[in-house]
């Protein structure tokens, strides 16, 4: 039995998240329709039904009981699969962001070469309050894999999980954001699409459920806006928020809640506290390489 399990991991690890959500998801669905189906017949049966009736209508109730299932289905087994099946993702060397032209804040980002990346990891851990760190440490290092990969500043990332959901995985809004990222339908089908997932608009939509898909989703989506609106933090903080089109038109009615935002100030304040600790142990930390030319010249 032990063969098989490894086996079926080793072959879902080679899909990739997002079709092996996909793969898993189906089975269970068709697994429960079928269970559903059989039950609803024995009752139909019992109760005393013609036969072609019985078949139309309990294929009617259990098809609706299983769409019923679907989105906990989803949320449940792209939580299990990332957390269990990908557990290997290990922590990078380091984590390098060269090509981050600036950061969200006074945050000296070039220098992250100078600690390993699982103890940029626990920096990032040990800044937010302790109700947070275990939510927070299930998600930090794919975050931190992904930013590296998009060149997103993962301080900046953090914060807005943090005001959007506060690492929750499962958080709902009143609007239909979902997840960790707080991904509304409608921005998830525009991703998709920039992202060429070549799926459904009804699977786009279960996939944002999966924390890993839901993050990358955020980051990518951060990563255009920022590119929108020429490297402005402010903006793209804001339009994360209220959208793109939103924010454009405050640009042309030079309107004062840009400097005001709300949102912004949320983010502003979640980025101070996620910093604390990497300014406190890399920034303030002497730089070896300025030193070994300090001595040199006093030579």
């Amino acid at each position: 039995m032990k063969k098989y399990v490894a086996g079926f991991r080793s072959f879902l690890l080679q899909l990739g998240a997002r079709q092996a959500n996909v793969l898993m998801v189906s089975m269970m669905a068709f697994s429960l329709f079928s269970l559903s189906l059989s039950i609803k017949e024995k009752k139909h049966k019992t109760a005393g039904y013609s036969q072609g009736q019985w078949h139309t209508d309990v294929f009617a109730i259990s098809l609706q009981d299983v769409k019923g299932l679907k989105n906990w289905m989803v949320y449940k087994l792209g939580h299990f699969m990332e957390n269990w099946f990908f557990s290997d993702l290990a922590p990078k060397p380091n984590y390098l962001f060269q090509e981050v032209f600036r950061p969200f804040g006074q945050v000296s980002l070039y220098r992250s070469s100078e600690i390993s990346g699982e103890e940029f990891e626990t920096l990032i851990l040990q800044s937010v309050p302790k109700i947070y760190q275990q939510k927070l440490k299930l998600y930090v290092r794919k975050t931190m894999h992904l930013a590296t990969e998009y060149q997103v500043d993962p301080f900046w990332i953090i914060s807005i999980m943090w005001v959007e959901s506060h690492f929750e995985n499962n958080a709902r809004s009143p609007m239909d954001a979902r997840g960790l990222m707080q991904i509304m339908p409608g921005t998830g089908k525009f991703i998709a699409q920039k992202l060429n997932l070549d799926l459904e608009e009804g699977s786009i939509y279960d996939l944002m459920w999966s924390p890993g898909t839901n993050i990358e989703m955020g980051i990518f989506y951060l990563r255009y806006l920022l590119d929108y609106f020429d490297n402005d933090y402010i903006l793209a903080t804001m339009a994360y928020n209220h959208g793109p089109a939103r924010v454009k038109q405050l640009i042309d009615e030079q309107n004062e809640v840009i400097s005001t935002n709300q949102y912004f100030k949320k983010v502003k304040k979640a980025y101070r506290r996620l910093t604390r600790e990497y300014i406190k142990t890399v920034e303030n930390a002497s730089r070896p390489v300025l030193v070994t030319m300090d001595k040199n010249l006093n030579n």
